[in-house]
């Protein structure tokens, strides 16, 4: 399990978050579910057979191995700022909302926030740049 850390790794959030895993959950960690936001998080340790995972700035969760499954880094990340093209060719600024894996193609797909409204396209890295 050594050779996890600082790889990167996919977990069920909406289970977590649904409490319906704790039994995955180291047991002192269980306050922390409620601070989960990434389906994607950092894997900075390994305690008995759990994996430690960086959830946000300055907190962490350990989870059972079997639960965590190594995955790449995405290239953005919920709620960080972004700019795409829309199919006007204008220029939209948006926030990340959710992301996922999609098979298929090998790479992430990033759903979009654009003035308060979810957009029904789905983005890949390609067609966004964060702002700065």
């Amino acid at each position: 399990m050594e050779n996890l850390i600082d790889k990167w790794a996919t977990i069920p959030l909406t289970e977590l978050r649904q409490k319906a895993l704790n039994t995955y959950v180291h047991p002192d960690d269980l306050e922390s579910l409620d601070q989960l936001e990434q389906p994607v998080n950092l894997i900075i340790g390994c305690e008995d057979d759990y994996i430690k995972l960086a959830i946000n700035s300055g907190v962490s969760i350990r989870l059972k191995q079997i639960i965590v499954k190594e995955s790449r880094k995405p290239e953005y990340f919920i709620n960080e700022k972004v700019k795409t093209v829309n199919s006007k060719g204008f220029l939209e600024f948006g926030v990340i909302k959710d992301y996922y894996w999609h098979s298929n193609d090998s790479k992430y797909v990033y759903l979009l926030e654009v003035n308060g409204k979810m957009k029904s396209r789905r983005y890949h890295a390609e067609d966004l740049s964060l702002m700065i």
